[in-house]
């Protein structure tokens, strides 16, 4: 973040002294060298500004500018000035210094905010977790095997659907081949781990409506990596790009607009044809980690067609792909598949609004089992600690110092069950990992964390913000 401004700022001094016919010589060439030294403060103090602007919320870049200009004029008139003179060698150092202060100034001021910002927040605000390097070379080496993959799924459809004539079976082998893939790629994400929960044995051999909820743009992905009898109802932004949305009807994917009503005769066919369709009954990706409201159309479906319900609970993929970013991060993806509901289980309803209504209630609860089992200390480890990027290097190794000495809390955290202190106060939170750690891991307690320094709880309470569980407050007295 830092060196980007100065390799822009030097295209910029090239260019101009290009244009301007300014050669180098012996004596401007050291002077060039100094005006660099002088950048690389400037970008550091501005990254700097950043970092403590994002850590305490406390206005502090106009000043670092304003401190970044004094220092400029100082250059341009201690040195700048000697453009009136006709002696060659200072008339070049007075060049130079004029097209090199003017260069790395503009892009310390214009850069360091500009790409902080975009590494740390988007439209909507805050990111959950900021942009970093490993995330980064993870998702580009993971998109390299997908778009490997996904041109010769390109060329195996076509083949199986353009050049030949389509077939149960190639439409079958094509399934098969999609599946794998998936499977594939899940598994090898690195950082990540993937894991099936299938306790009733659940095959999909006979066709049912799968209802699932949806928390990622990878949900499909895992999905059609359990089964190459599955079929995916999205919307319509998961068939923008032309050889994506190619495939996806080749694989029978149904997408949508949000005001189109949804096509019973194409899904009925597809369930006669022996395919499970997936559809989301939230409506929407739910970035906070908890159940929505359900829509009544997948369960209007299973009625209309006289079919079995499959519930799915997926677990984690936010936390790995969290909504608004293209980075993959650190965590645990689990998908749960319940016990198939019978088309004539009248225990849960006897009309598709009951039975949306009932098992709205079921996934609830069954998320809160999963959540309990699955959302320990040490699951938490690594978001918590991203919380704490970018807000100071003294800051954040802190926090990991502290995080891998008391192994992530877990003993601590661990020893409280739902039904001991509904409220729990954390005096001395230091910089509130511990708090927020306690929070995440027991979101039906009301945690609060105590802070005498103001520092500390500015921190405390804005590495908090937006992502530990309800009843969180920082406190500072």
């Amino acid at each position: 973040l830092s060196f980007l401004p100065m390799a822009i700022s030097w295209i910029w001094i090239l260019g101009i002294m290009a244009m301007l016919h300014i050669q180098f010589n012996v004596v401007n060439v050291i002077l060039a060298t100094f005006i660099f030294g002088q950048g690389d403060d400037y970008t550091i103090f501005m990254t700097e500004g950043c970092q403590y602007e994002f850590a305490y919320r406390r206005k502090l870049l106009a000043s670092y500018k304003n401190s970044i200009v004094i220092s400029a004029l100082i250059m341009f008139i201690g040195i700048g000035t000697l453009i009136i003179s006709k002696h060659p060698a200072l008339h070049s150092l007075a060049e130079v210094t004029i097209v090199g202060m003017f260069s790395v100034v503009l892009m310390a001021c214009i850069f360091p905010p500009l790409i902080f910002k975009w590494m740390v927040s988007d439209r909507n605000g805050y990111r959950m977790r900021p942009f970093s390097i490993t995330p980064f070379l993870v998702t580009c080496y993971s998109a390299a095997w997908f778009f490997a993959q996904l041109a010769t799924v390109y060329i195996l459809g076509f083949l199986l659907f353009v050049v030949r004539r389509p077939t149960k079976k190639s439409k079958a082998f094509f399934h098969s081949y999609i599946k794998r893939c998936f499977w594939f790629d899940m598994r090898m994400i690195a950082t990540t781990k993937f894991s099936v929960h299938n306790p009733y044995g659940e095959t999909f051999s006979k066709p049912a409506i799968i209802v699932c909820n949806h928390q990622s743009m990878l949900d499909t992905a895992y999905l059609m990596a359990i089964s190459d009898k599955i079929v995916i109802v999205a919307n319509e932004n998961a068939s923008k790009n032309r050889i994506v949305s190619q495939v996806f009807k080749w694989m029978d994917n149904y997408s949508l607009s949000p005001d189109e009503a949804i096509d019973e005769k194409r899904i009925a066919c597809l369930l006669a044809e022996g395919y499970s369709v997936v559809v989301f009954p939230e409506g929407e990706r739910n970035p906070r980690s908890s159940i929505l409201r359900f829509h009544k159309g997948a369960f209007y479906l299973a009625e209309r067609n006289k079919v079995d319900i499959v519930p799915i609970i997926i677990h984690g993929i936010n936390h790995i792909f969290p909504r608004n970013t293209f980075c993959t991060y650190p965590g645990e993806a689990t998908i749960s598949i319940g016990k198939r509901i019978r088309a004539n289980d009248n225990s849960w309803g006897t009309s598709y609004v009951s039975r949306t209504k009932s098992i709205h209630q079921y996934y609830i609860e069954e998320y809160q089992k999963l959540r309990q089992e699955k959302e320990t200390p040490i699951y938490h480890k690594n978001l918590v600690e991203d919380r704490y990027k970018y807000k100071g290097i003294e800051v954040y190794s802190s926090v990991r110092k502290r995080m891998r000495e008391y192994n992530s809390y877990a003993e601590w955290i661990n020893c409280l069950t739902n039904d001991v202190a509904k409220s729990v106060f954390v005096i001395n939170s230091g910089y509130g990992e511990f708090a927020l750690l306690l929070a995440l891991c027991h979101p039906e307690k009301r945690v609060s964390a105590v802070e005498t320094v103001e520092d500390r709880y500015l921190v405390a309470k804005y590495s908090s913000e937006g992502v530990a569980g309800n009843p969180f407050r920082t406190v500072l007295c």
